[in-house]
């Protein structure tokens, strides 16, 4: 005797299936497919494509979806993808399968619309919906589920297409985006994007260049900064900031970090956790490799200690400003400016050894630093070993030796280590921030010590940050 699996509720039909329970009958659980309410033909679908009961007969499953046995494998092997509709009263799920020789779906009553996406694609699908409906603005994201391999978390899509891949308006629009909203999904709708090609260039994008400008002052001046950045074409429609506000939900004001006046401890902590955070966040955001490019309007301490947070994994570009001008300097192998080297051409060097503790003065712009670091060390620290970097030639340094000193002044710092295990170090800066920032990534975060700043104010050093704070930081502390 047969069971009448169609007349079971959906509950029940749900959890039998989820528990494995209908393994022994698939085959008869299958032969009614026809019969099942759409939400069960997808969940039924979505069960023997994970699950897939080796009792399962493809010759049952193909009569059933009315389909060849080569469609039945591959409906049950194929690589698909479950994306999300909006209609105008509530989200419905669909699972799409490349790769058969015919439209497939479980809803007749748009295959007309159907063979629209079929033929924009280039080839057939089997499509399950949760839900019978009619209208065409499931064609955008049924196309974009078929094209788009990389789908942000949280964005939907709503529309009509034509066969090129153009995209018109549908009904309901207001009260869709409504319904995301109330589900926490961003709509993007044929208001702001014109054709599926540009969705999938900034979806399925390898590789970007993202400008990052950290400053004490104004992100206005963010702006000029953006004028200095390649900025690689993606799509005709807009530009890659407006594609970036659209798809991710980035906007222009969060590739800026306001650090505001930094006086206390806490003001500078709060600077590197914020652009530790931003960092990170952009990073998740974002498929496919992502090269930073900073510009920093602040002390070079500050510099410093986000290189340190950097780290040396990945990537970046860091501008230098001089004369009303971002000059980009490309560290593309990080691991570069921490090799060591044998012969110094760039620094002069001046090393008193003598206790534990080392001062590391950093002496390459028109500020002089020795005295007031003495000074100030002198009440501080008992007794300090101090190393004077300076370039060889006097005057500012060009951009294009940038990197070249940093490595020289990292691999110096090396050889002074391996001669001697200081306790603690003591960085002070009298240096282009691009500098200190390099320096930061090439020195690391595996050591005990303090970066200073020199206070207007109080015409004097303050300890600014700590390498044990950027340490934890980075190893996830809650700080």
């Amino acid at each position: 005797m047969s069971f009448r699996y169609e007349a079971f509720e959906r509950e029940h039909f749900l959890e039998f299936l989820r528990q494995g329970l209908f393994d022994e009958d698939i085959n008869e659980v299958v032969r009614k497919f026809p019969l099942y309410k759409p939400c069960l033909q997808f969940e039924l679908v979505k069960y023997l494509r994970e699950r897939k009961p080796c009792a399962l007969s493809l010759k049952v499953l193909s009569r059933a979806l009315s389909c060849s046995q080569k469609d039945a494998r591959c409906i049950l092997n194929g690589k698909g993808k479950i994306f999300k509709i909006v209609s105008d009263e509530k989200i419905i799920k669909a699972l799409v399968i490349p790769g058969t020789s015919k439209l497939i779906t479980n809803n007749e009553r748009i295959k007309r619309a159907l063979s629209v996406v079929k033929k924009f694609y280039g080839s057939p699908f089997a499509v399950f919906f949760e839900e019978k409906f009619s209208g065409k603005s499931f064609m955008l994201p049924l196309a974009v589920a078929l094209c788009v391999e990389n789908l942000p978390d949280g964005l939907v899509f709503t529309g009509k297409i034509d066969f090129k891949g153009n995209i018109f308006e549908v009904d309901e629009v207001e009260k869709k985006v409504s319904i995301a909203e109330k589900e926490g999904l961003r709509l993007i709708t044929p208001s702001q994007v014109g054709n599926v090609s540009t969705i999938k260039a900034f979806l399925d994008r390898e590789k970007w260049n993202l400008p990052f400008y950290i400053t004490s002052e104004s992100c206005e001046e963010a702006e000029h900064f953006l004028c200095f950045v390649k900025e690689e074409a993606v799509s005709e429609e807009f530009n890659f900031l407006k594609g970036l506000e659209i798809f991710y939900d980035i906007p222009k004001k969060e590739l800026c970090l306001l650090t505001g006046r930094l006086s206390k401890e806490k003001d500078w902590q709060g600077a590197c956790r914020n652009f530790y955070q931003r960092v990170n966040w952009l990073k998740r955001r974002l498929y496919g490799k992502k090269i930073f490019h900073f510009g920093i309007r602040g002390p070079a301490c500050l510099a410093m200690g986000l290189g340190v947070l950097w780290g040396s994994q990945e990537p970046f570009v860091i501008y230098h400003y001089q004369a009303g001008e971002y000059h980009p300097i490309e560290v593309l192998n990080p691991r570069e400016i921490k090799e060591r080297c044998k012969n110094f051409q760039f620094l002069k060097v001046d090393f008193e050894k003598k206790g534990q503790e080392l001062v590391v003065m950093l002496d390459f712009s028109h500020h002089e630093l020795v005295a007031d670091v003495k000074e100030f060390v002198r009440e501080k620290l008992e007794n300090p070993s101090f190393l004077l970097i300076k370039h060889k030639r006097s005057g500012n340094i060009s951009p294009l030796e940038f990197k070249e000193v940093v490595k020289e002044t990292a691999s110096l710092i090396q050889e002074i280590r391996k001669e001697k295990a200081f306790e603690t170090f003591h960085f002070f800066f009298s240096c282009p921030v691009a500098v200190a920032f390099m320096l930061g990534v090439a020195f690391g975060h595996y050591t005990r010590g303090f970066l200073y700043n020199y206070q207007k104010e109080t015409q004097t050093y303050f300890e600014a940050l700590s390498f044990e704070f950027l340490r934890r930081l980075r190893e996830g502390e809650n700080l």
